[in-house]
């Protein structure tokens, strides 16, 4: 009988610690919105799903996009939803999880973090993922070298991009957006004007190796700007185009 419940006892250690995402190699995780591509990520932890509050990282959108089973890109946003009370907050995911944007599921990301504690001003974390779906334009800003910044248009709004992770494979994706063959990562410094006037900005984008257009990205959502991002870096992403 001892040995019975000894085993029983060590079964249900095992299940404690895989519904903490503490030996699993697999989280389920859902968009609970209108649609599978959109709405509040959710993850299942103590047999309950649970929010994630946002923090921006769009690397953390590729995963969970991949893991939901779609290809291209997509976005964060902040949910508004705990406002109305209407979401449990007892015990969240960290937005601090650190994911190198290339896991298959979120389970493979580092520094995995329940917490029951809330930001005050915190907010759960939205993603859409794109699919077919092409919500912006890349704008044709470059010159006659086939160099300059990069804006995105959405609506009739220009976002610059801040280039907290701006590199020459970011660079690629828009060149080869934009029709030419390849490209590399330049920088821009941000004036003043720009760093505090309020211009549309989206905080920080995400490009995996084999992005082959700027829809195969991810970012930190729309007028995602944050003083952590320009004081830190206080440039706007631009590139070299070739031909």
């Amino acid at each position: 009988m001892k040995n019975i419940r000894r085993e029983v006892d060590e079964v249900r250690d095992y299940l404690n610690q895989y519904t903490a995402g503490i030996v699993c190699n697999y989280i389920p995780v859902r968009l609970n919105g209108s649609s599978a591509n959109d709405g509040i990520l959710e993850v299942y932890h103590n047999n309950r799903w649970k929010l994630v509050s946002y923090r921006g990282d769009p690397k953390l959108a590729s995963v969970v996009c991949r893991q939901l089973g779609f290809r291209s890109g997509g976005e964060m946003y902040k949910s508004y939803i705990c406002i109305e009370g209407n979401c449990d907050i007892s015990e969240s995911l960290s937005g601090y999880t650190e994911c190198t944007g290339k896991e298959d599921n979120l389970a493979q990301c580092e520094g995995l973090q329940w917490t029951t504690y809330w930001p005050l001003y915190g907010r759960p974390t939205g993603i859409r993922c794109y699919g077919d779906y092409r919500p912006f334009e890349v704008m044709q800003t470059l010159n006659q070298t086939h160099e300059g910044e990069i804006k995105l248009t959405k609506d009739g709004e220009d976002y610059r991009i801040c280039a907290r992770l701006w590199d020459d494979i970011h660079a690629r994706a828009v060149c080869k957006s934009l029709g030419y063959s390849d490209g590399s990562a330049k920088y821009i410094r941000a004036t003043r004007y720009v760093r505090y006037s309020g211009e549309k900005m989206i905080g920080s984008m995400y490009c995996g190796r084999g992005a082959d257009n700027m829809y195969q990205c991810f970012h930190s959502g729309w007028n995602s700007y944050d003083k952590e991002c320009f004081n830190a870096f206080p440039l706007t992403a631009a590139v070299q185009c070739i031909l």
